[in-house]
């Protein structure tokens, strides 16, 4: 009788402590998830309202679902650009900000973010998150795209320059070739420069992708043919009608763009590197098959460069891939390069590279590429990331100042003015 009471009382307790098991896991397992599913819905719909330009709309999901999770650093973002289209460009920097506080690698913040500045007239600082953006991702036709087409319309004269953004388009173009935005902005920058003929024939090109869906940006394209024809570049028009726009830009000494120029300011001293992992992807006894295996990317404007070295009182020539500041955004870019059948060695620490010196970055730029690749180098540009001094021509990635040796002496042969710094 003791025995069957016994059972019975262990049954009533297990029952009891199952129940509250299965409360527990219920409270820890499926309410989140349910809570997640719901902030997804609401995102999915901010979204959807977003691409269907129903910006109000957008800003209301977009605020639930921030109010949801408000470590949802991707709807700050979205939030932002709604913000944008109904051009209340405070909030948009205001949610931006945000966002880039919670996960401040955000090539598409930093690029919404350059935009707000801009269309707010605070142009050096435009041109800045754009420089940022390039350096998180170098691989964006769209970052290319957006810097070419403000530095065409931006209505200080001071901030534009053709040279720069044709270079920037061509980039552009390479990573989407049919895309009517890249070309429109191409054929922009060729008429700023005069060269009207090249002008007319890219527009016609960015036309031609368009001639099954005429709306009012196929109008728009079809409305700065007619201004390249009258030989005037768009800036005639765009800025011919933004002379009322209210600069928020403080007084103070003018950037003219600031990849070519200092602050007026002490240049940080710098005492250790910014970017000092890359990915080694192969080595080769000669500089000439290492070019050849690595220019078809390059021209893509990928950030991929070569070094020289003696290895083994050999000299070698090796090919680097980007550059990182942990080896945590190494290990991202390595996944992503292995989808792509990329072969390579490893994530390796070469913190020094060689700058050339003494050169004005958008006079200059162009002609000291071509310059350099004709001589069998491949340089590449890099932005000061703790102070945004200034833009950095750069070529190699090296472990010790004695590695780089080999290549700063045939530098020197080559009548450049090159310097060994940390990256």
């Amino acid at each position: 009788m003791l025995y069957i009471k016994n059972i019975i009382f262990i049954n009533k307790y297990l029952r009891y402590f199952c129940n509250y098991l299965f409360f527990v896991v219920f409270v820890i397992i499926f309410i989140p998830l349910k809570s997640k599913a719901i902030e997804d819905n609401w995102f999915k719909n901010g979204i959807s309202f977003l691409e269907t330009n129903q910006y109000d709309k957008a800003i209301k999901t977009f605020s639930i679902a921030i109010e949801l999770n408000s470590n949802d650093y991707e709807a700050y973002t979205l939030r932002a650009a709604a913000w944008l289209k109904k051009k209340y460009y405070d909030k948009a920097l205001i949610d931006l900000n945000i966002s880039l506080k919670i996960e401040p690698n955000q090539d598409k913040a930093l690029l919404t973010k350059a935009i707000a500045h801009f269309y707010s007239g605070n142009y050096n600082e435009a041109f800045i998150d754009l420089m940022k953006a390039m350096i998180i991702n170098p691989c964006s036709g769209d970052i290319y795209n957006e810097f070419s087409w403000l530095s065409l319309i931006c209505p200080d004269i001071e901030y534009r320059n053709g040279h720069y953004a044709i270079e920037m388009a061509l980039i552009a173009c390479k990573f989407h070739p049919n895309r009517a935005d890249y070309l429109k902005t191409l054929a922009a920058a060729y008429a700023e420069l005069g060269l009207f003929d090249l002008a007319i024939k890219t527009q016609l090109k960015a036309i031609s992708f368009l001639k099954n869906y005429y709306n009012s940006y196929s109008l728009k394209l079809e409305q700065n043919l007619f201004l390249y024809r009258q030989k005037k570049p768009i800036s005639y028009n765009f800025i011919r009608t933004r002379n009322s726009l209210k600069t928020t830009k403080k007084p103070g000494i003018k950037i003219p763009l600031i990849i070519n120029s200092f602050y007026n300011k002490k240049v940080c001293n710098k005492s250790k590197s910014d970017y000092p992992y890359t990915i080694h992807l192969s080595s080769y006894q000669t500089l000439n098959k290492a070019l050849s295996k690595a220019i078809d990317i390059y021209d893509n404007g990928e950030p991929i460069y070569i070094s020289l070295e003696n290895i083994n009182k050999k000299e070698n020539a090796l090919i680097f891939y980007g550059y990182y500041s942990s080896t945590k955004d190494a290990s991202i870019s390595v996944e992503k390069l292995k989808k792509r059948h990329f072969k390579m060695k490893s994530i390796v620490k070469r913190p020094y590279v060689i700058e050339l010196d003494n050169y004005d970055f958008f006079k200059n730029y162009k002609n000291m590429k071509d310059s350099l690749i004709a001589k069998k180098y491949l340089p590449y540009i890099l932005l000061d990331k703790n102070c945004s001094c200034k833009t950095r021509l750069i070529l190699g990635a090296f472990k010790s100042e004695q590695n780089a040796m080999p290549m700063l002496k045939k530098l020197v042969k080559d009548n450049f003015n090159p310097k060994l710094k940390l990256r």
